[in-house]
């Protein structure tokens, strides 16, 4: 594998790092977990069986699965920055045919293209991309790797208070958003949402520009 260059290891790590664990919050929470809260009301507005529902996410996985290959050698080829951004534009654009699927054809085909999302959005291109931007200093525990033993307690107990904060009013918006919206518009609040990812691998892109991980 590939050194770090010098200019990356000048780069805080912590920055890049919290910038890439905050890609995960609203890439993980409209995908894997989205059904966990509006799988019984689409069955409810569309009619259709609570399994076929359930369905959809269990297909987004399985192409997750059969891209994860081919979005590591991109990683590894053109580097984070041309990859996670098209993860979260596949998100968004699945969530948009998730909420506008008038049969179980289309619902499908969103999850499906949601799942590629998945697979070059989630944590094994993130990985990838720290891989490639820290090289052998990456090894070991990541994020102990990656923030260093004295500084790891601190930081890690820094970056719960807002991963603990999503996860405790995400429930709640989410329901806010069902009860004045519907679950179409949830979904497509939801899609927009997803947009943030790209913004933020462009505020990545930023802090990494001019090493060698323009790998990121």
């Amino acid at each position: 594998m590939a050194q770090p260059s010098a200019s990356t290891r000048q780069m805080p790590r912590g920055v890049v790092v919290t910038v890439l664990g905050a890609l995960q919050i609203p890439a993980w929470g409209s995908t894997f977990y989205l059904l966990a809260v509006l799988a019984k009301p689409i069955a409810a507005d569309t009619g259709w069986a609570y399994d076929r529902v359930m369905g959809g996410l269990a297909l987004g996985l399985l192409v997750a699965g059969a891209v994860s290959p081919r979005v590591g050698r991109a990683v590894a080829r053109h580097g984070g920055r041309a990859v996670l951004p098209c993860g979260a534009v596949l998100i968004a654009g699945g969530l948009a045919l998730i909420g506008t699927a008038q049969n179980l054809a289309v619902y499908f085909l969103g999850w499906a293209i949601a799942g590629a999302g998945m697979g070059a959005g989630l944590y094994d291109s993130v990985f990838a991309t720290l891989g490639a931007l820290y090289g052998r200093s990456a090894r070991g525990t990541l994020p102990m790797a990656l923030f260093g033993p004295a500084r790891y307690p601190v930081l890690a107990g820094k970056l719960a208070l807002p991963m603990l904060c999503a996860m405790a009013l995400s429930p709640y918006l989410g329901a806010l958003a069902l009860e004045l919206g519907g679950v179409k518009a949830t979904l497509a609040l939801i899609a927009a949402l997803a947009l943030i990812n790209v913004a933020l691998v462009f505020v990545l892109y930023t802090l990494t520009r001019g090493t060698r991980a323009d790998s990121v």
